[in-house]
């Protein structure tokens, strides 16, 4: 609710001052056209293991960063006479935090997400990546899992785009270095019959897009 302060002078008319609602956020406005940029990433989950994964971006588009993954891999094997293949392996997860530098105020940016995979799929099998999208401050959409599927017909280098969308706000300098995970987690589903199901994740690539002020 808005309440007023009336300023009364002698033969003046009143000087009504709107103040704000007490405690309300006050969105900064963006004080500069330089764009967020990708600096650094951590790695956490048996899908990424320490020493397996790399970070590399080139120094003249810093909007744009690659992960590179070795240990990212599923499979499983369905059938007689096939070896068994542990449920260990079945599933792996792995939690990839960006770290982005943002300029002072809000900004609006979308978060493109490439997966690089491998995949190589024989029988009624399905491998699934199921990501979440987690900023550290802000608000993202979709603000749900997605999922991306890679069916039984499907074999060799494949990759898939996964977007969100994002509202960035921040208040100074010091706030402007901020995570944005990627909660990733990959795994295979036997649909029925024989068969077996490789999925690699080799790379995510992620690219920061249509920035613009709030």
């Amino acid at each position: 609710m808005k309440f007023t302060a009336a300023l009364l002078c002698a033969g003046t008319p009143a000087l009504v001052l709107a103040l704000p609602p007490s405690g309300a956020s006050q969105v900064v406005p963006r004080q500069s056209t330089t764009l967020a940029t990708v600096v650094k990433a951590e790695l956490t989950g048996d899908g990424c293991p320490p020493n397996s994964w790399t970070f590399s971006q080139h120094p003249e588009n810093l909007q744009n960063a690659v992960i590179g993954l070795d240990k990212f891999l599923v499979q499983v094997q369905k059938g007689t006479n096939l070896p068994d293949i542990p449920s260990s392996e079945r599933e792996k997860r792995c939690d990839i935090a960006w770290y982005i530098q943002y300029p002072v105020g809000c900004t609006m940016l979308d978060f493109q997400n490439r997966f690089d995979t491998f995949v190589d799929i024989a029988g009624e099998l399905q491998a699934k990546v199921r990501v979440s999208y987690v900023p550290q401050t802000g608000s993202v959409t979709p603000n749900t899992p997605q999922e991306l599927v890679f069916k039984y017909t499907q074999t060799g280098d494949m990759n898939q785009l996964s977007v969100a969308s994002g509202r960035i706000e921040v208040p100074d300098k010091d706030h402007s270095l901020l995570k944005f995970t990627v909660s990733t987690r990959g795994f295979v589903e036997h649909l029925s019959g024989d068969g077996g199901a490789v999925w690699q994740l080799q790379s995510l690539n992620l690219l920061l897009m249509n920035q613009r002020a709030c």
